[in-house]
């Protein structure tokens, strides 16, 4: 938390580390540690910016394997917070904050999930696992045909062969 009477024009530094819980949905650990280095400046009365560095590394599950990974992320933030009832109305994406105390783990938990990304590899060459019979295909090779098959191979192979309307 940051008062904002020791702001001033200058700004002061911001140096946090923050434990921050992930959503399911990324198939990441349920915590995560982010390490966050910048500057928190007052720009006009009752409106604050934060900026700086952030980053994190996080355990996960390989996209393409499922076998559990490390990834990282890196990224800048750059975000408004204005104090309720003192500064103009706030832009959508301003911070509100009251009582004269800045809590900035706000900002960067939005911009930690913003900046993960969809899918997480192992390595770049990840072969990752046979769609018919699921071995991982980076420690042994299957037998299987790698044409579709079923109904989706069969409209594949009719618009090859000119046979469906488009």
């Amino acid at each position: 938390m940051y008062d904002i009477r020791k702001i001033g024009k200058k700004g002061i530094a911001v140096r946090e580390e923050l434990d921050l819980l992930l959503p399911p949905e990324f198939g990441a650990g349920e915590r995560t540690l982010v390490s966050f280095v910048g500057k928190l400046t007052n720009v006009a009365v009752g409106s604050y910016i934060l900026e700086g560095e952030a980053r994190s590394t996080f355990a996960t599950l390989c996209s393409r394997c499922l076998k559990p990974c490390e990834n990282s992320v890196e990224f800048s933030i750059a975000e408004n917070f204005v104090e309720s009832g003192v500064a103009e109305p706030p832009d959508y994406c301003d911070i509100v904050f009251d009582d004269e105390v800045i809590r900035i783990m706000t900002a960067i938990h939005r911009n930690l999930l913003a900046n993960i990304p969809y899918h997480f590899l192992c390595s770049e060459n990840c072969a990752g696992l046979c769609q018919h019979c699921g071995v991982d295909l980076n420690h042994n090779t299957c037998d299987c045909n790698d044409m579709p098959t079923g109904v989706f191979a069969e409209l594949l192979a009719e618009i090859k062969t000119g046979g469906v309307n488009q």
